[in-house]
């Protein structure tokens, strides 16, 4: 893929989900490898037609000497390669010596005591989607019974507490509250 693009001067482009978020990418040829470019979705770009911009130089009396010189002054700065090892993201290098100096002097005991009162989550069940499958296929289906009739519509409080029942009988019950989401009541 990576000879492919370079070779025909195109980019890859597509969707990519990190953590819990959809980007839009573009994947590009760099060097030995493939780099992938997040963009910005349409509607996270500012239509600029409503910002008050400067107009062009000779508009807003910058003279052609002044243009000139502000010429000469990015040539002088213009380099033929980007480094990008030269650029670092100087606030978090910040915070880390300042996490860094606050444990060193000991001034973490606020933070202990702070994470001390957190409740933490406990972990999510794994689940083995495929040994499950390997299962549901081995065994035989079950036999299929007709529905029972119920007198008069149950109502949805009704089915979430049946809800909630059968998803306690098979986990503690903080589990099972959490597990359960109420039913959408339903308009006759």
């Amino acid at each position: 893929m990576r000879d492919v693009l370079r070779r025909t001067g195109y980019v890859g482009l597509g969707k990519v989900v990190i953590s819990t978020k959809q980007h839009l990418a573009i994947v590009l040829p760099y060097g030995k490898g493939l780099v992938l470019n997040l963009l910005r979705w349409h509607e996270e770009i500012r239509d600029i037609s409503g910002l008050a911009l400067p107009g062009d130089a000779d508009e807003v009396g910058i003279t052609a000497r002044e243009l000139k010189m502000g010429e000469q002054l990015v040539m002088d700065l213009a380099e033929e390669d980007f480094h990008p090892e030269r650029f670092h993201d100087e606030y978090r290098e910040k915070i880390e010596k300042l996490v860094e100096q606050k444990r060193k002097a000991g001034d973490i005991a606020a933070l202990k005591d702070i994470m001390a009162d957190e409740i933490l989550p406990e972990t999510a069940e794994v689940v083995d989607l495929t040994e499950l499958l390997r299962r549901s296929l081995r065994s035989k289906p079950p036999e299929a019974k007709a529905p029972a009739k119920v007198s008069g519509a149950r109502t949805a409080a009704a089915n979430d507490e049946m809800r909630v029942r059968a998803v306690a009988a098979s986990k503690t019950s903080a589990k099972a509250r959490a597990a359960v989401k109420p039913a959408r009541s339903r308009k006759s």
